[in-house]
């Protein structure tokens, strides 16, 4: 399984919405929805992707997380942010 950066937690301040990880953050200002999904890694079919994708107005991003378990605590935490 190739290396990705570990989820660390998501934070919502006035309104804008920070998905923290050990290298990076993604920084939402405005989301319309977002959605959760498991599909196959078209490099590696072997390889399932757990992904979050975020729908933005101005743009769409995806994340693609370490495995199921950190898919499902970022699910936690954006229902706990009431998003």
């Amino acid at each position: 399984m190739p290396k990705r950066s570990r989820f660390q937690n998501v934070t919502c301040k006035n309104g804008v919405i920070f998905i923290h990880a050990n290298n990076c953050s993604y920084r939402f200002t405005s989301v319309n929805a977002w959605s959760f999904a498991e599909h196959t890694n078209k490099f590696n079919p072997e390889e399932i992707e757990y992904t979050i994708t975020v729908l933005c107005p101005d743009s769409d991003t995806t994340i693609v997380c370490y495995d199921k378990e950190e898919q499902e605590t970022i699910m936690d935490e954006l229902m706990l942010q009431e998003l």
